[in-house]
C-alpha cells in the first residue's frame, strides 16, 4: 500500500487535493527558475513572489497561479492505481 501524503494544491481561491492521497506532485519552476533547486539541493535563485515562495519552501502546500510561471501537475493515488490495473501491472 502506498504511504499517505496530505498535499494541498491551490489555484486562486480553489483548493485541490486536500486530504487526497497523492502519488506525485510535479512542480516546474518555469522560465525564470525562481525557487528551483540544483541536483545537490541548493536553491538556484530565491523566489520573491508569494506563490513562488510557497512552491519552493519544502512543505506540502503548492500554488498554481496565473501571476507566476510555475506549473503544477498532481496524480491522485486512485488515478495511478487505475492506470496500473488497466496496464496489467497490479494484481
Amino acid at each position: 500500500m502506498l504511504k499517505r501524503h496530505d498535499y494541498r494544491v491551490h489555484r486562486g481561491h480553489r483548493r485541490y487535493g486536500r486530504g487526497q492521497q497523492c502519488s506525485a506532485i510535479v512542480v516546474s519552476h518555469g522560465k525564470n527558475g525562481l525557487g528551483a533547486r540544483s541536483p545537490s539541493g541548493n536553491v538556484r535563485l530565491a523566489a520573491s513572489a508569494a506563490d513562488e515562495v510557497e512552491n519552493a519552501d519544502n512543505d506540502n502546500d503548492f500554488v498554481g497561479s496565473v501571476g507566476i510561471d510555475d506549473q503544477l501537475v498532481w496524480i491522485p493515488v486512485t488515478v495511478l492505481m487505475g492506470r496500473m490495473l488497466a496496464a496489467g501491472k497490479l494484481p
